[in-house]
């Protein structure tokens, strides 16, 4: 399997901030809620750094621009207009979709975005008043719906986006029902893989999310150990993955290969996000000990296009090999116990 050529790329999942407003307690960049991990990059990609790596693969006439929050809110970066107006002036056959918490800003700072007709906004919002601030620590859900409302009011696109607990599930419905009278086009429900687990405020307290019924740790030993656990990545320490290939899986379906990247926001170029976790080279995901051992080009500021995806066939060589990739396997891994994890979604429009 070969990945494509830059005229082939259509798709580009990107983090523009590793900054976020939010304290969620099953988020990478914080301790099940609580502060900030050590050493995590906080960071904002400038608009000319996003035309930089960007440029080379924008002009496909199909081109899908997906700003993603998987370590930070698009919304908080500074020069987020900045870049839609870059976009929409020279691009603007592209299609925009932008992920967002919500609560940042001011009504007026949303409504204004209304004018940008390419850009439909994935507001999340799990559950009611009562419930939505459980998992979204540190917004207001009054605050959410009256930023969507302003958007939708002045002809926006908007998407409510409800990611299922065991706390919330009971309010999906009425939650769908409101969605429909504020005038959002979709109403978009996940199942993520990860409504269990413990958590802890931003103070510090701790609290089960789900059916989690193991003792919680006061937050000064969970953090302790989590920092252990960190150390343990950095020194490539963690158990290895290595099984048979037949026992495993018949093949890897990629998601990358059709012409799909993901781009993080230091210029690090990915074919996916589950590869790409927070840098220096994924220390912390589960597969940083195997990609080290790879002759990989990743930073667009370092490398061009061309290059980087050149490097990305020593990912593809593994999956024939003895030591396929871990989240390779475990993603996107056909006939493979492991496999499965993309998060399940289930969408309604309302147009």
């Amino acid at each position: 399997m070969k990945f494509k050529s830059i005229s082939d790329i259509h798709y580009a999942n990107i983090e523009i901030s590793s900054r976020c407003n939010a304290a969620c307690p099953f988020c990478s960049r914080n301790y099940n809620g609580y502060g900030v991990r050590d050493n995590f990059p906080l960071r904002d990609m400038t608009q000319d750094e996003f035309s930089k790596i960007m440029d080379p693969v924008l002009g496909h006439p199909k081109f899908f621009l997906d700003f993603s929050g998987t370590y930070g809110d698009p919304c908080i970066n500074p020069d987020f207009k900045k870049i839609l107006e870059y976009v929409s002036k020279k691009y603007p056959h592209v299609k925009i979709n932008v992920h967002t918490n919500g609560g940042m800003h001011k009504s007026d700072w949303w409504q204004d975005l209304a004018q940008y007709k390419m850009i439909q906004i994935d507001f999340a919002l799990d559950g009611l008043a009562d419930t939505h601030g459980i998992y979204r620590q540190r917004t207001d859900w009054h605050r959410v719906i009256e930023n969507a409302t302003s958007f939708i009011q002045a002809g926006g696109n908007a998407t409510w986006q409800f990611i299922k607990f065991k706390h919330n599930e009971h309010q999906q419905e009425e939650c769908r029902q409101l969605a429909k009278e504020l005038g959002f086009k979709t109403f978009k429900v996940f199942d993520d893989n990860r409504d269990t687990g413990p958590a802890y405020t931003p103070d510090g307290e701790p609290f089960a999310i789900g059916d989690y019924t193991e003792k919680l740790l006061p937050v000064e030993e969970f953090v302790a150990q989590e920092k252990q656990f960190q150390i343990e990545y950095e020194k490539n320490n963690q158990q290895e993955f290595v099984r048979e290939l037949d026992s495993v899986y018949e093949e890897v379906d990629c998601w990358a290969l059709p012409g799909k990247i993901y781009v993080a926001v230091n210029g690090d170029v990915w074919p996916c996000c589950w590869l790409g976790g927070t840098f220096p080279l994924t220390s912390d995901t589960d597969n940083g000990w195997q990609l080290k051992k790879l002759p990989l080009k990743i930073n667009a500021f370092e490398y061009s296009l061309n290059e980087i995806f050149a490097s990305w066939q020593s990912i593809a060589d593994t999956w024939t090999g003895d030591e396929p990739l871990s989240t390779c396997v475990k993603i996107c891994g056909k006939c493979s116990d492991y496999s499965g994890q993309k998060p399940e979604g289930e969408y309604e429009n309302f147009n």
